[in-house]
C-alpha cells in the first residue's frame, strides 16, 4: 500500500508539474492576446458552468473509490446515473442560455452557455472510468489522461486566440479550452481504462452508493456559492472589465494550488480509505501526506507575497497592472486553501460526508454574508472579505473535523508550523528589501530585454526571488527540525523511485 501510494503519489506529481509549469506559461500568452473584458465575459458565464459541474459528478467516482467493495454491476449503475445526469445537466444549461443573457443585459453570453454545456456531456461520460484507475491505484494512467487532456484544451484555446486576436470574437478562446478538455478526457480515458459498463439494473446495491455520492453533491452545491458568489456579485454590480482583473488574480493566484490539491486528493483519498481500520496507520499517513502538501503548495503563496508587484508587469503586461493590489488581497485566502484539502480528506476518507455537508452549510453562509457585506465598497473589498474569512473559519473548521477521531487540531498545527512560518518569514525579508532597496535598484536596467518590456522590473522580480530563496534556506538551516521534515520528503521521494517489491 505504501509503496503503492508513494510511486502513484510521484506519478501524479510529475504530470501535475508539467499542468503547472504549462498553465503558468500560458496565462501571459492569453493576456496579451485577449483583453480584460473577455476574461470577465467568460467569467460570468463559468458562474453557472461551475454550477451545473457539481451535479454531474454527484459525487460517484468518490463513492466508487472509497467503498471498501464494490461490484461491476455496481459501477455500471453509477456510470448510467453519472452520463443521464451529464446530458441533462447539458439540456438545462442550454436551456438556461437566454436567462443568462438577460440577467448580465449581455448577448454574447447566449451562445457561449449553450458551447459549454457540451463539456458536462463529455464529463458525465467519462467519470466513472476515471474512478476505476483511481480505485485501482493506477495513477499514472490517470495522470496521463489529465495531461494530454490539459495540453489539449491549453492548445485549442491559444490557437483559436492567435488566430483572431485583436478580433471581436477571440473570447472564443476561452470557451474552446473546458470544452477540449472534457471531450479529450473522454476519449483518452475509455482508451486507456479497460472497464466497459454493462446494462443497469436494478436491485445492485447501488442506492446507498447513490446516497453517499447525494451527500457529497450537496457539500458542493453550498460550498459552490463560497467560491462563485464573488465573481456573480462583482458581474453584477462592476462589469465585466473589474471582473476580469479578479478573475485573472484569482486565477494566477490560485492555478498552483488547483493543479497540487486535486492530484494529492486523488492518491491520499484512496490510501486513507483503505487504512480506515488501522488507526495508525490512518493518522500517519494523514499527517505525512497534509505536511507534504504543505510545504509543497505554501512556499508558492510566499513567494508571489513579495514578489507580486513585478511578475504582474512582467508576466500579463501593463494593462493587467491593476491585478497587483488583488492578488495581494488574496493571498491569506490562498494560504487557507492549502490547509482546507485537510478537512475533506478526513471526511471524505471515513465517509463522514454528511458532517462535511452541516460544515460545509455554516462555511458558505458565512462567505457568502461578508461578500455582501463588501460588495458596496468595491472589488478590492471583496477581495479582503474573502481573505478574512477563509481564514478566520479554519480554525472551527479542524475543531469540528476532528471531533470524535484520531485526529488533533494540535497535531495538524505541528505538521503545517515550519512549511507556514519559513516561506512567510523569507516572504518578510525579500518584501522589506524590494520595498526599501530592490524596486530602485539600477542593476541591469539598460539591459535588451524587449520581450519583457521592462528591464528594471525584471532584475527587480530576479533580485527579489533571489532573496525569498536565500531567506528561505537560511531558515531552513537555522529553525531546529525543519530540515528533518525536508529529508522525510526526500526519503518518500526515493521510496517512489524503488521498485514494488524492494519497497519497505
Amino acid at each position: 500500500m505504501k509503496s503503492k501510494t508513494v510511486r502513484g503519489g510521484m506519478s501524479t506529481a510529475t504530470a501535475q508539474a508539467a499542468r503547472v509549469v504549462i498553465g503558468m506559461a500560458t496565462i501571459p500568452i492569453f493576456a496579451r492576446l485577449l483583453e480584460p473584458e473577455d476574461f470577465g465575459l467568460v467569467a460570468m458565464v463559468t458562474v453557472l458552468t461551475n454550477f451545473a459541474t457539481m451535479f454531474v459528478n454527484s459525487g460517484f467516482s468518490t463513492a466508487t473509490v472509497q467503498r471498501d467493495e464494490i461490484t461491476h454491476q455496481q459501477v455500471s449503475n453509477l456510470f448510467w446515473i453519472a452520463a443521464t445526469l451529464g446530458t441533462t445537466v447539458a439540456l438545462i444549461t442550454s436551456g438556461l442560455a437566454p436567462l443568462v443573457g438577460w440577467m448580465y443585459g449581455e448577448p454574447k453570453l447566449v451562445a457561449i452557455t449553450i458551447v459549454l454545456s457540451f463539456s458536462f456531456l463529455f464529463s458525465g461520460l467519462s467519470i466513472q472510468h476515471e474512478a476505476m484507475m483511481r480505485r485501482g491505484m493506477q495513477f499514472h494512467m490517470l495522470a496521463t489522461t489529465s495531461l494530454i487532456a490539459f495540453i489539449a484544451g491549453q492548445t485549442a484555446g491559444i490557437l483559436w486566440a492567435w488566430h483572431f486576436r485583436g478580433q471581436p470574437n477571440a473570447y472564443w478562446a476561452l470557451v474552446l479550452i473546458p470544452v477540449t478538455t472534457a471531450a479529450t478526457t473522454m476519449v483518452t480515458a475509455w482508451g486507456l481504462c479497460h472497464w466497459r459498463p454493462s446494462l443497469p439494473q436494478r436491485n445492485a446495491g447501488t442506492r446507498e452508493l447513490a446516497v453517499f455520492g447525494a451527500n457529497l453533491t450537496a457539500f458542493s452545491f453550498v460550498n459552490y456559492f463560497a467560491r462563485n458568489a464573488d465573481n456573480l456579485l462583482i458581474g453584477l454590480f462592476w462589469g465585466k472589465v473589474l471582473l476580469g482583473y479578479y478573475e485573472r488574480a484569482y486565477r494566477l493566484l490560485l492555478l498552483p494550488l488547483q493543479q497540487i490539491a486535486p492530484p494529492f486528493g486523488a492518491v491520499v483519498i484512496p490510501a486513507l480509505s483503505r487504512l480506515n481500520g488501522d488507526q495508525e496507520g490512518y493518522t500517519r499517513a494523514y499527517y505525512r501526506a497534509i505536511n507534504a502538501f504543505a510545504w509543497t503548495s505554501v512556499p508558492v503563496i510566499g513567494w508571489l507575497a513579495c514578489s507580486a508587484d513585478p511578475l504582474i508587469y512582467i508576466y500579463m503586461g501593463a494593462k493587467w497592472e491593476p491585478v497587483t493590489p488583488l492578488l495581494q488581497a488574496l493571498l491569506p485566502a490562498a494560504w487557507a486553501n492549502c490547509i482546507i484539502p485537510a478537512s475533506g480528506w478526513a471526511f471524505t476518507s471515513s465517509g463522514r460526508v454528511r458532517e462535511m455537508l452541516i460544515w460545509g452549510t455554516v462555511h458558505s453562509v458565512v462567505l457568502v454574508i461578508v461578500m455582501l457585506a463588501c460588495v458596496p465598497y468595491g472589488v478590492l473589498q471583496i477581495a479582503w472579505g474573502v481573505s478574512i474569512a477563509y481564514v478566520v473559519m479554519r480554525l472551527p473548521g479542524f475543531i469540528y473535523c476532528f471531533h470524535n477521531t484520531p485526529l488533533s487540531v494540535r497535531s495538524l498545527i505541528r505538521m503545517i508550523w515550519y512549511p507556514t512560518l519559513i516561506p512567510a518569514i523569507a516572504a518578510a525579508i525579500a518584501g522589506i528589501a524590494h520595498h526599501y532597496w530592490l524596486r530602485d535598484m539600477s542593476i541591469a536596467r539598460d539591459l535588451a530585454w524587449p520581450w519583457l518590456g521592462n528591464s528594471s522590473a525584471a532584475s527587480e522580480l530576479l533580485a527579489t526571488t533571489l532573496v525569498f530563496a536565500i531567506a528561505g534556506v537560511g531558515c531552513l538551516l537555522a529553525i531546529p527540525g525543519a530540515l528533518e521534515e525536508i529529508r522525510n520528503i526526500g526519503n518518500i521521494a526515493r521510496l517512489s523511485m524503488k521498485k514494488p517489491g524492494k519497497a519497505q
